[in-house]
């Protein structure tokens, strides 16, 4: 879980994504948009997330898994805005 946390620390837009998707789910388009940053920056960020189990893709829609609640919390926990 450190690795995770500071791999997510490390770059400011997946604690964005993060933050996002704990409100609620997004799609991709809707989430480059939120962080004005390319559609397939967005769509890369979000693959890497999903590859450690914090995020699931179904579709276009995003959503946030029980891990990557327990990652944004701890994040949280941390002070990491």
């Amino acid at each position: 879980m450190k690795e995770t946390l500071g791999k997510i620390i490390s770059n400011n837009n997946m604690v964005r994504i993060l933050k996002i998707l704990n409100k609620k789910d997004s799609s991709i388009r809707a989430i480059s948009k939120h962080l004005r940053v390319p559609e397939n920056i967005a769509k890369s960020l979000i693959k890497d997330l999903e590859a450690d189990g914090i995020l699931s893709i179904n579709g276009d829609n995003v959503s946030i898994t029980e891990y990557g609640k327990e990652i944004s919390q701890e994040l949280t926990r941390m002070g990491v805005r």
